[in-house]
């Protein structure tokens, strides 16, 4: 089902660049105190986040009132490579919980998103766009 929302922007930004998917950066690591094994980002993924995370940070203030908030991630490829979106989404989200743009990522805050893959150009670019309803 196709919804017409009457919806207003709260705030925009871009991401220039490679986006890492978090799923595909990884690695085994062993907690020395339960001695049970478990998945950690590797450092490239950990650097891209926090780094960022930090710049957000700077020009975004926390969005956590906002009642049925929207979410736009429009990818803009610099190839005609296939990738996977929803990896690439869970990245960008957590990244902004890192950088506390949002409280969390669950479905009682992100219940509502869409992706569009626009057209190729020459830098990687993803451009995320926050919505609530007028």
């Amino acid at each position: 089902m196709i919804y017409k929302l009457d919806l207003e922007e709260i705030f925009r930004f871009s991401i220039i660049g490679t986006l890492p998917s978090k799923k595909n950066h990884h690695f085994i690591m062993k907690n020395r105190h339960t001695g049970k094994y478990f998945l950690s980002p590797d450092d490239a993924y950990r650097t891209w986040e926090s780094d960022h995370a930090k710049d957000l940070a700077l020009i975004a203030k926390p969005i956590h009132d906002v009642k049925d908030l929207f979410v736009l991630y429009r990818f803009f490829p610099s190839t005609e490579r296939a990738f996977d979106l929803s990896n690439k989404i869970e990245s960008i989200n957590d990244m902004m919980v890192k950088s506390w743009i949002i409280a969390d990522d669950n479905w009682k805050i992100l219940g509502h998103y869409m992706s569009e893959v626009i057209e190729k150009r020459k830098d990687e670019e993803v451009e995320v766009i926050f919505y609530r309803k007028k």
